[in-house]
């Protein structure tokens, strides 16, 4: 009921469990409820980390703190910064990327933890950049089978030059403990450098 593709939901894990997740093997993230409405997140790319002699690092670290207004209401706050390589100026392809968001957004989730809606919006700053810049994010599970759930998940980040979007398709099989997604991710940048119609992907997430 928390986690979606990428992002989360304000519906908070049970106090004293968490859950890892590995996408591709390469990027795996860990979040850990220590209260019953506080969260704690951390992930690394294993990748990028290997080669960091010639790639940045990437990595994220995650804060959110939310509870319920009623069974089928959430609320809650969210702080993260991602250390991932952002396009400067997308209208001049020779500028160097800057690296890192930090964010801190607010969060409304509507449903059950099977078919529920969360939208997201708040301020970010990317790199060493000074001017804060709106991040919204909109994401849904719906529940098609016992043990199926369809994903979808899209962000945004407003700039003057050009918005940063990411958009991003799955299909999760839920177990009790164990969950496989299997899904498509598409970012203008990312399809120039793997395929035109987004990179595909395959993810797990097990609770504990």
């Amino acid at each position: 009921g928390n986690q979606y593709i990428h992002a989360n939901s304000a519906i908070p894990l049970q106090a004293g469990t968490g859950q890892y997740r590995n996408v591709l093997v390469s990027w795996n993230t860990v979040t850990y409820a220590a209260s019953k409405r506080l969260m704690l997140g951390g992930g690394i790319d294993l990748y990028s980390t290997i080669n960091a002699a010639r790639l940045s690092p990437v990595w994220t670290v995650r804060l959110q703190y939310c509870g319920p207004l009623s069974e089928t209401v959430h609320l809650g706050g969210t702080a993260f910064y991602l250390a991932l390589p952002l396009p400067a100026n997308s209208e001049d392809p020779a500028a160097e990327d800057e690296l890192g968001l930090a964010a801190a957004m607010a969060q409304l989730t509507i449903g059950s933890p099977d078919n529920q809606l969360t939208l997201s919006g708040g301020m970010a700053r990317v790199g060493d950049d000074s001017e804060l810049r709106p991040i919204l994010s909109g994401a849904a599970a719906v529940r098609i089978f016992a043990n199926v759930q369809a994903l979808t998940e899209h962000w945004v980040l407003l700039a003057e030059g050009d918005d940063v979007r990411a958009h991003s398709f799955a299909l999760r099989v839920v177990g009790d403990f164990l969950a496989f997604d299997v899904g498509l991710l598409y970012n203008k940048e990312l399809s120039e450098r793997t395929f035109s119609w987004g990179m595909p992907f395959l993810a797990a997430s097990l609770n504990f």
